[in-house]
């Protein structure tokens, strides 16, 4: 195998395995707001000591992840209803 294209892979995949570990501590953290918010919010500035959060900022996030999500379900029942009335025209 061409070692640049086998140092290429492995960088490709080691950058793939940071992310998901990334994202994995991410969901966790925000996942230990809910029972710990103290412990959480002292997790995020270890590792960014610029960030600031407040709890009116947590509702926020909140209240707009709940209208995003009404706003998805709401657009996939008017799929769902479309797909339907495709399947099924009216009889003339």
């Amino acid at each position: 195998m061409d070692p640049v294209l086998k140092l290429w892979l492995y960088e490709s995949w080691s950058k793939d395995l940071e992310e998901a570990n990334e994202f994995t501590r991410s969901y966790t953290v925000l996942g230990g707001y809910f029972s710990n918010p103290e412990l959480a919010r002292k997790m995020v500035k270890q590792e960014n000591p610029d960030f600031e959060s407040s709890d009116e900022d947590f509702d926020k996030a909140s209240k707009k992840m709940v209208e995003d999500n009404r706003k998805e379900l709401k657009s996939r029942r008017r799929r769902k209803q479309l797909i339907k009335e495709m399947a099924n025209p009216p009889k003339r």
